[in-house]
Order: structure tokens, then C-alpha cells, then sequence
């Protein structure tokens, strides 16, 4: 039987804008990332409509991990 999830990751997942569930877009977290410091966490969520949990995904990479964080 053929494993639907490789390496912990669902085969063919959507990712970032082409997610259905996704509520931001890959600007706005680049974003977010941009004003990673400048804001609280709690203030960024406010600011995007997401929780604080989002942003928090967001700055340490679980989310969005392909914009450079640099």
C-alpha cells in the first residue's frame, strides 16, 4: 500500500496562496517577516486578521518557510 505522506509532509499539498485554507497571501507574510521586531506578535496578528500562533509560525519558519528570513 503506497504511503499517502512522505517525510512527514502530505504528497501534493497545496502551499502558501494555492492553500484553500489560507487566509494570507505570500506578501503578507513577507510582511510580517519585514516587521518581525518593529510590532508584537499580538499587534501583527491584529494587523493581519490571523492568531498569534500564525505569526509565530510564520517568524520561525514552520509556515511560509521559503521566504528569506534574512
Amino acid at each position: 500500500m503506497h504511503s499517502e505522506v512522505t517525510n512527514g509532509k502530505a504528497v501534493g499539498a497545496a502551499r502558501g496562496e494555492q492553500n484553500g485554507n489560507n487566509k494570507l497571501t505570500e506578501a503578507d507574510a513577507r510582511e510580517i517577516v519585514a516587521l518581525k521586531g518593529k510590532f508584537s506578535q499580538r499587534e501583527l496578528a491584529a494587523m493581519f486578521n490571523v492568531s498569534r500562533s500564525a505569526i509565530v509560525s510564520i517568524h520561525n519558519g514552520r509556515n511560509w518557510r521559503w521566504i528569506n528570513r534574512a
